[in-house]
């Protein structure tokens, strides 16, 4: 589901303190709720966002992405109150928007009807820090149905129930007979099952390496 989210740009009253050799990116909760931000990088200012906003989800062509004077307020209240030497003149406001799964995790899976099609979907709001090893994720099922890391957390299946993974086949119907190159049988579970495996690691690796050619 599609969720409104603020963020703001301060000017620190002592911009030193805020560079990247003496701040880091952060993750706050306190009372006043889950905060995340960073320090000066690329972009002048503090930057600093609350997780969730205000909570206002909705179609994706319906978000606001306006600026109001609350979404600055509950930013501005959190920077001074704990980093108060950050909270200087505002430099920029902006809205965005994070795609939430029902649950708050991700969706990383095979495709039921097209196995060959591997996907993730939904980070709800922490997919970015994550990017590089879902990438692998992805890889390892698209080329091989199968990945080293156990991604049981966040099929989607776990939306409707236990039973058949997503990736799996309906064998009861006649459904699709095993491709080339596809698993049989492994540790006991049916074709068509997503494994978690270090196989794939493996596979990865011979893969690249016939693809090198000596030089010499």
């Amino acid at each position: 589901m599609p969720e409104r989210q603020a963020l703001a740009w301060f000017q620190p009253e002592r911009p030193e303190l805020f560079q990247t050799d003496n701040f880091p990116v952060f993750n706050l909760l306190v009372d006043e709720g889950r905060f995340y931000g960073f320090p000066i990088h690329g972009v002048p200012g503090f930057k600093i966002g609350k997780y969730h906003h205000f909570e206002e989800q909705g179609p994706a062509e319906q978000v606001d992405r306006d600026i109001h004077p609350r979404d600055e307020q509950v930013l501005r209240d959190l920077t001074s109150r704990y980093f108060p030497k950050a909270a200087g003149a505002t430099m920029t406001l902006k809205t965005c928007m994070f795609t939430n799964a029902p649950d708050g995790h991700f969706i990383i899976d095979l495709h039921p009807q097209y196995p060959q099609v591997s996907y993730a979907s939904a980070c709800s709001g922490h997919g970015f820090k994550f990017a590089s090893v879902i990438g692998e994720i992805l890889s390892d099922l698209a080329q091989y149905r199968e990945t080293r890391h156990n991604i049981e957390l966040f099929r989607l299946e776990r939306f409707y129930g236990r039973g058949k993974f997503a990736g799996q086949a309906d064998r009861s119907h006649g459904g699709d007979q095993p491709q080339h190159g596809q698993t049989q049988q492994t540790h006991g579970q049916p074709n068509g099952v997503y494994q978690h495996s270090d196989r794939a690691s493996e596979n990865r690796v011979r893969a690249l390496a016939a693809k090198i050619h000596s030089v010499w």
